[in-house]
């Protein structure tokens, strides 16, 4: 499942520049489609990786 830039903010709770520094550090997978216009898309999968891995460094050892 792909997400809009939108619906990725929503959900780990950052704004729109901040997904764009995650997509440009390589820490979120960001799709573009073909045409020059395109739209970013995120997949859920690497928006669930992301909090799975800030989660951990903000959990410890629970």
């Amino acid at each position: 499942m792909l997400l809009s830039t939108a619906q990725a903010c929503g959900a780990i709770g950052k704004g729109r520049a901040t997904l764009a520094r995650l997509i440009q550090k390589g820490e979120i997978e960001a799709i573009k489609g073909p045409a020059r216009n395109s739209h970013l898309r995120i997949p859920l999968a690497s928006i669930q990786a992301y909090l799975e891995r800030n989660r951990m460094a903000v959990g410890g050892d629970q």
